[in-house]
């Protein structure tokens, strides 16, 4: 599309810009960071200088709400790479200091809160699962409720952290294979006890982690990220996330971040269809993203899928500042998502995560 024409259709899309609520916080357009890993926090899971700037780019670039990359509540049994770490007290400052920078932008600022369960990088021992070891994952090891119980109660005080260092609000991690991934999924949660079986018992461990956040910070609106199946029960599923309470739904697919690796079709929009199944079933914010290149498609999602907001990963590494480009009209640099090398090939290598095509790297 020639640029003039780019900007023509570009100053049409309004939708994009418009505020909306999670919970009782308002964010000023409905274009949401995904919160990817980048390698660019140090070895000991502390905020650095490469990851602020890299955040505070796209933030002032006109994201509405930035998720900032996986934080692990337990950094013995439920890390991996070169993650952020909120597990302990002596990580509030730095983070605190990471969202007053994100702040200064105007954005508003979520905590991913993470536990990598089976795909953990383990020194002593294995890593931990609802079940044990399912076929085709990890080798892993099952758990005793006093400890299901255990990490309920990490993920509560790690949201409490997460208002301690100036956090609008938290994000629970349970899609892409990690640890609660595995607890709502029918095929690797084998359990018959009060953690396994029906849907409203797989997902009791998201229930007792929401109630004791809201427990402790009544106001914090906290979002679940979850990974669907094309035949699950949207509707159970709906009720089940409605009754505990979260605020707002991050719809995705796929046992990997990159459901390309499980050989998932990636086509424009992938899990769109699940978010529109699940929409049916629940009244909560839902966002979801997934090859959603362009503000078209972008709106696109909004207006004809129903949801509340779009999640942008690897198009903001190509052009961080897609947001205010969307809303000027400019032409905007796209990501071309099968480059080689990819950005995702070059970020398993261990480099920080950036567009490698566009040659892009704060």
């Amino acid at each position: 599309m020639p640029v003039a024409d780019r900007r023509v259709v570009l100053m049409t899309h309004h939708a994009l810009l418009r505020e909306w609520s999670l919970g009782e916080l308002r964010i000023p357009n409905r274009i949401v960071m995904a919160p990817m890993s980048t390698n660019r926090a140090d070895k000991l899971g502390r905020v650095t200088t490469g990851l602020t700037r890299y955040l505070k780019r796209r933030a002032a670039g006109g994201c509405g709400l930035i998720v900032i990359e996986s934080a692990t509540v337990d950094s013995a049994f439920g890390s991996s790479g070169r993650t952020l770490r909120i597990d302990g007290d002596e990580q509030i400052s730095g983070l605190r200091e990471l969202v007053d920078e994100l702040h200064e932008t105007g954005a508003v600022v979520a905590a991913q809160l993470w536990h990598a369960g089976p795909r953990a990088e383990v020194k002593d021992g294995l890593p931990i699962s609802p079940s044990g070891a399912t076929a085709g994952m990890p080798v892993s090891r099952g758990l005793e409720v006093s400890e299901i119980e255990g990490i309920a109660r990490r993920f509560i005080e790690a949201a409490d952290r997460a208002v301690q260092a100036g956090f609008d609000a938290v994000e629970i991690h349970a899609a892409h294979g990690y640890l609660l991934h595995h607890f709502i999924d029918r095929i690797t949660n084998r359990r018959t006890d009060e953690y396994g079986g029906s849907i409203q018992r797989r997902y009791r461990i998201l229930a007792d982690i929401r109630a004791g956040i809201r427990a402790r910070s009544q106001r914090l609106p906290v979002i679940l990220r979850l990974s669907l199946r094309p035949d699950d029960d949207s509707a159970a599923i709906g009720g089940a996330i409605q009754d505990a309470g979260f605020d707002g739904v991050d719809v995705r697919t796929g046992f990997s971040s990159m459901p390309s690796a499980e050989g998932v079709a990636v086509e424009a929009g992938y899990t769109l269809e699940l978010a529109r199944k699940l929409r049916k079933h629940t009244s909560q914010p839902l966002m979801t993203g997934g090859r959603i290149l362009t503000p078209q498609d972008a709106e696109e999602a909004i207006l004809k899928y129903g949801l509340d907001a779009v999640v942008l990963g690897r198009p903001l590494l190509a052009d961080p500042d897609w947001v205010r480009k969307a809303a000027a009209g400019e032409e905007i640099t796209l990501c071309v998502y099968d480059c080689e090398p990819s950005c995702y090939g070059r970020f398993k290598e261990g480099d920080d995560l950036h567009c490698v095509f566009h040659e892009r790297r704060e």
